[in-house]
């Protein structure tokens, strides 16, 4: 259905930005410069944009304030442990990327979560989260984060 295809979306938006993202800080300036001069030059080879790997942070168990520092990873793991207040601090800015987040959550319902006000739910409404299991959390922002998009999979296995 359209939840369906709006999932996809997002999650095939957000593979293709992490994929961006993890081949950036792969690469060193010396690299790029000597494959593709700045001046010109020619690309060789294929171009692979539809498999995607990202670094990801542990979080472990947070409770009362967490930031999600873009500056360390954009997927990010944790159990909830107390009512928790989320943030994000240093998302890429540019007037054309696509920034996104996966943050797997463990026991996201046993406590009451604060998110930052410029997440926007599907169908406006912030889910309610599992209890006792995990659900996946994904995030799209398209406008050097002033609003972020975000679907769930609730109790994932």
């Amino acid at each position: 259905g359209t939840w369906g295809t709006k999932l996809n979306t997002d999650m095939d938006l957000v593979d293709t930005q992490m994929k961006v993202n993890e081949d950036a800080a792969a690469a060193s300036q010396t690299i790029a410069d000597a494959a593709l001069p700045v001046a010109g030059g020619a690309m060789t080879g294929g171009i692979d944009v539809f498999t995607s790997r990202s670094l990801y942070a542990a979080l472990g168990s947070i409770s009362t304030t967490q930031d999600l520092d873009f500056a360390l990873a954009n997927a990010f793991t944790f159990t909830v442990g107390a009512a928790v207040t989320l943030s994000f601090t240093n998302v890429p800015t540019a007037d054309d990327f696509i920034v996104g987040a996966i943050l797997k959550i463990t026991n996201g319902g046993a406590f009451f979560i604060t998110w930052p006000a410029a997440v926007n739910w599907v169908g406006g409404v912030t889910p309610t989260f599992t209890t006792s299991g995990t659900d996946l959390v994904a995030l799209v922002s398209f406008d050097d984060s002033a609003t972020w998009q975000a679907n769930v999979l609730l109790d994932v296995k």
